[in-house]
């Protein structure tokens, strides 16, 4: 709230000129696959947030969806989401793990300093809450590795928990994975990004 009382609204604009969505659809159009949808990871994973795990009420979470070579963050407290933030991993989301304490993996070093960003703009608040979601979430032990190297609770995303499927459904290991495009389909995609 600004001085007075007077509430004080963030707006985030992004735009992509429309041949640079439509290059993204050409594999899938030359493979004879008809894209009705397409939503920016963040996107999908924030809209559906609900749907992955159970949040923190009152306090701030960060939700990581991390694949091989990248990983999207959103950081937010109860509906309002603060900011969102694309990692690039070079060699492997967990490469190095366990050589070295001084040189944690790329991954653990920039959500550290995306948590600390958010502690610095929000008065000292910390993120307790992780969620980690995509391959990474599927390799065994990562939520305690995450956690002792973060040093905040971590779980990893469980997309088929209100479908009451949850660790039973079939290659339930691997369900992770798959989180982005659950929450889209289960939230109606959020965004569309195919030009009309």
């Amino acid at each position: 709230a600004r001085e007075g009382g007077a509430p004080q609204l963030l707006v985030m604009f992004a735009a992509a000129p429309e041949e640079v969505v439509l290059a993204r659809l050409a594999p899938f159009q030359a493979a004879g696959i008809r894209l009705t949808g397409l939503t920016h990871t963040a996107a999908a994973i924030w809209s559906g947030r609900h749907h992955l795990a159970e949040l923190p009420a009152g306090e701030p979470y960060a939700l990581v969806h991390a694949g091989d070579r990248a990983a999207t963050v959103c950081v937010g407290k109860g509906e309002v989401l603060s900011f969102t933030r694309d990692i690039a991993l070079a060699g492997g989301p967990l490469a190095g793990v366990g050589a070295s304490e001084a040189e944690p993996p790329t991954l653990v070093r920039e959500l550290r300093r995306t948590l600390h960003h958010y502690q610095e703009r929000n008065g000292g608040e910390r993120v307790t809450t992780v969620v980690v979601s995509g391959p990474t979430a599927c390799v065994p032990g990562v939520a305690e590795l995450l956690s002792r190297l973060l040093g905040c609770g971590v779980s990893v995303a469980d997309p088929l928990r209100r479908l009451g499927a949850g660790g039973h459904a079939p290659e339930a290991g691997r369900v992770p994975a798959f989180a982005a495009a659950m929450a889209a389909a289960v939230t109606g995609g959020g965004v569309n990004l195919v030009p009309p």
